[in-house]
């Protein structure tokens, strides 16, 4: 656990020093997913954009509990981190 979690915080770390202290997602799934889950908190609008619909989503459960995480903690750039830390974390201790 502790090689997967220093890991990553090295990773961030290096990414964030590169990218003038933003956080980068190298897919743009995440980008995609991050804008539906801000749409339907902020608009209540299923969609890349908050005019309309679209089924763009790869994985709306996924979308769903980033929407959930951007309802509780405001929307931010950190919550897929976040989440993939903790379903990375939980998978890790169940192998």
């Amino acid at each position: 656990m502790g090689v997967y979690w220093v890991t990553v915080i090295v990773l961030v770390i290096l990414s964030t020093n590169l990218n003038e202290g933003h956080l980068i997602y190298p897919l743009d799934d995440t980008y995609i997913h991050m804008s539906i889950a801000k749409n339907v908190v902020l608009h209540h609008v299923f969609g890349v954009t908050r005019y309309e619909f679209t089924s763009s989503t790869s994985s709306p459960l996924w979308t769903f509990l980033l929407a959930i995480t951007y309802l509780a903690f405001g929307v931010n750039e950190r919550s897929p981190l976040i989440l993939n830390l903790l379903f990375g974390t939980l998978a890790i201790l169940i192998m």
